[in-house]
């Protein structure tokens, strides 16, 4: 059942779409990836793809501020359904580092990540707030006696 993997339906998320990006470098395990979105039946929610994590994170960054400004530019426009449709959208973004060996060396990818925008395009502090994501890494660090833990 999807809802006891995990994932939620549209009413439990208040009609609000969710899209998930997955990868890894090794094909084998991007072919797990798609398999167990298959089996969860989300594999149309799933974008996955064999690729280096900080090329994923500019990607999926610089798409994202794409949209933003794109919004931003309908939300100032006279036509009043962009405007409602640009006002309404929401987005909430977590980025989920699994790997465990080093998980924050990927971290600096979000480094300059927004650094080509034009004067114009600028962010508020508030839309840079609300643009940069939360990000989790699971990693292992070592304990005082030189053992490793989670």
């Amino acid at each position: 059942d999807r809802n006891e993997a995990g994932a939620h339906d549209g009413d439990e998320l208040d009609g609000r779409v969710c899209r998930v990006f997955a990868g890894d470098l090794n094909p084998v395990s991007v072919e797990y990836l798609r398999r167990n979105a298959q089996l969860n039946g989300l594999a149309s929610e799933v974008d996955i793809r064999c690729e280096c994590a900080r090329k994923a994170i500019r990607r999926v960054m610089r798409a994202r501020l794409e949209l933003h400004l794109a919004r931003r530019r309908d939300a100032a426009s006279n036509d009043a359904k962009l405007r409602a449709a640009a006002l309404a959208a929401v987005h909430v973004t977590h980025v989920v580092m699994n790997f465990p060996a080093g998980a924050p060396e990927f971290l600096g990818g979000f480094r300059g990540v927004f650094a080509s925008m034009s004067a114009a395009e600028r962010l508020s502090a508030e839309e840079l707030a609300d643009l940069m994501p939360t990000v989790m890494c699971y990693c292992f660090a070592r304990d005082d006696q030189g053992g490793s833990r989670q």
